[in-house]
């Protein structure tokens, strides 16, 4: 059975009532999560599909130096559009289709505290979690570790670890909060 304080969180979303975003310390993680990972997703990730011509010289140094520090082996076949890569070129594809909108709906929607956003938070976490991990394990288990250095494997490591552990975080945050709201009687229920 929910708390009173989950009961009122919960017909407060229903009812349209917004909590203040400092009343919400994991909102605003995730909020913060979506802009950062937002902004690296569109300035970094999406340059393995703009020609190189046409990106910004400040961006492909960027680029370039995470690169010289991780040699991610992903990223540079990726990059080389390598045909044995397939896999993690549709992982980069799906996170500008798919978990680039789920950003800004995921900030929109916790910044205004509209639990609609929540099956859409799900569903960016499921698919972030299971991609990144397939990457992490690729570059620390698989063919792709050999030739890294141990300050590559660190920054690799920085790099990817975060996105695994903070979308799965999120992704049991948003079904506890969907489970307790599923509990709720509803404004339906209640008339009949």
């Amino acid at each position: 059975m929910a708390s009173q304080g989950t009961a009122r969180a919960a017909s407060g979303l229903r009812t349209g009532l917004r909590r203040p975003l400092a009343s919400r310390p994991l909102d605003i993680l995730w909020i913060a999560f979506f802009a950062l990972h937002l902004s690296a997703s569109l300035l970094i990730d999406s340059q393995a599909f703009v020609p190189r011509r046409l990106v910004p010289a400040p961006l492909s140094r960027l680029l370039q130096q995470y690169l010289a520090d991780s040699r991610d082996p992903l990223i540079t076949a990726a990059l080389r559009r390598d045909p044995s890569y397939a896999w993690f070129i549709t992982a980069l594809a799906l996170e500008l289709c798919v978990q680039c909108p789920a950003f800004a709906a995921g900030i929109w929607g916790l910044w205004k505290d509209d639990a609609r956003v929540y099956p859409w938070l799900i569903a960016y976490a499921a698919l972030a979690t299971t991609t990144t991990l397939q990457c992490l394990v690729s570059v620390t288990l698989g063919a792709d570790r050999s030739g890294l250095s141990a300050a590559n494997m660190r920054a690799l490591l920085s790099g990817y670890v975060p996105f695994v552990i903070l979308p799965l975080g999120l992704g049991l945050d948003m079904i506890r909060r969907t489970a307790r709201l599923l509990e709720q009687p509803s404004v339906r229920d209640k008339t009949l």
